[in-house]
């Protein structure tokens, strides 16, 4: 009977061990890379805030099936609402995309409240994107009072902090730097590009002040990290990137306020991005909820993408929608 007491755990645990490597070794697993017109690792709040980089899409893949505008239609639905009721339900932000035939023209933002219009932001883009995908937009910002009539704020320092608009200031070997235009209490935001010079001891050598700098571990095309530093050496950590080995992202995470914000992203066997899993884990390491994402496709086109609460195995109530409408260029 000891024997088998025995025996039994030793089976136990090595199963458990197996299938721990199992996940180990299928999570480690290189989707393969696939042209994609969304680009996911940007396709977030921090990603659209940053409205210098706006690498939301793939221009390759706007062009060949000449897509002329993308709008996107944000929901967020309380208990009551249903999967039979939602799609009447006015968003809470639309974005709107205008192409030219060869970049992004025009991002257009505009906020919701209770049903009403509340402000419209407006992004001219004039340039290109250049090699690590930087474009600096002219920017509008404009918001409705009370007697319903638009009245522009682009002086208005509280809105405009919102958004990160980065100057471009210089480039070599080592970092490119910029500075935020937007707001001067976050000052230089430096990407710091080879690997050889991702440690503290670095920067404290070559940026002084650095209190209020944003540094960043690689270039903007893939960044690894982003943080502040504080009491000299110590990193207060932003943005955490992990990627698999062909450079196919796997998973970013996102801190504030002492909270780990964990995007799982999931592919299918095509290399398709299919969806994610967002974690919210209290720092260190104390899980508090998880949500799933799903994205619906029509010709490789994403048209939605839900979010469902774990519990709702069968996908049929989602927490939030982003619907995904296209327009057309006439092909000459």
């Amino acid at each position: 009977m000891k024997k088998f007491c025995t025996y039994l755990i030793f089976s136990i645990l090595l199963f458990g061990c197996n299938e721990k490597e199992q996940n180990q070794t299928k999570k480690n697993v290189a989707p393969t890379v696939k042209e994609m017109l969304v680009n996911w690792s940007t396709f977030n709040e921090s990603g659209f805030q940053n409205v210098s980089f706006p690498t939301w899409f793939n221009q390759k893949q706007v062009q060949l099936k000449n897509i002329s505008q993308i709008k996107l239609f944000f929901y967020d639905f309380n208990e009551i609402d249903t999967v039979n009721t939602f799609s009447d339900t006015l968003p809470e932000t639309l974005l709107s995309f205008d192409f030219d035939k060869e970049k992004l023209a025009q991002m257009q933002l505009e906020e919701f409240s209770s049903e009403m219009p509340i402000a419209k932001h407006f992004f001219n883009y004039r340039n290109k994107q250049d090699s690590v995908g930087y474009s600096a937009p002219d920017i509008t910002n404009n918001v409705v009072y009370k007697d319903n009539k638009w009245i522009p704020i682009f002086s208005t320092y509280k809105v405009a902090q919102v958004f990160q608009r980065l100057h471009f200031v210089k480039k070599d070997s080592v970092v490119i730097e910029y500075t935020n235009t937007l707001n001067p209490d976050d000052n230089k935001h430096v990407f710091i590009l080879d690997s050889a010079n991702w440690n503290v001891m670095f920067i404290d050598k070559w940026f002084k002040p650095k209190n209020n700098n944003t540094f960043y571990y690689g270039s903007p095309k893939q960044v690894h990290e982003s943080f502040k530093v504080k009491n000299l050496v110590e990193k207060e950590q932003l943005v955490k990137n992990t990627y698999f080995e062909n450079n196919v992202a796997y998973q970013q995470s996102f801190f504030t306020d002492g909270f780990e914000k964990r995007r799982t992203f999931q592919y299918d066997n095509e290399g398709q991005c299919v969806g994610y899993v967002d974690s919210l884990i209290a720092i260190p390491n104390d899980y508090i909820e998880h949500t799933i994402s799903k994205i619906q496709f029509d010709k490789e086109l994403p048209i939605n993408l839900f979010t469902y609460d774990p519990t709702d195995s069968l996908y049929e109530n989602p927490l939030k929608q982003i619907s995904f409408k296209y327009e057309y260029r006439e092909v000459q």
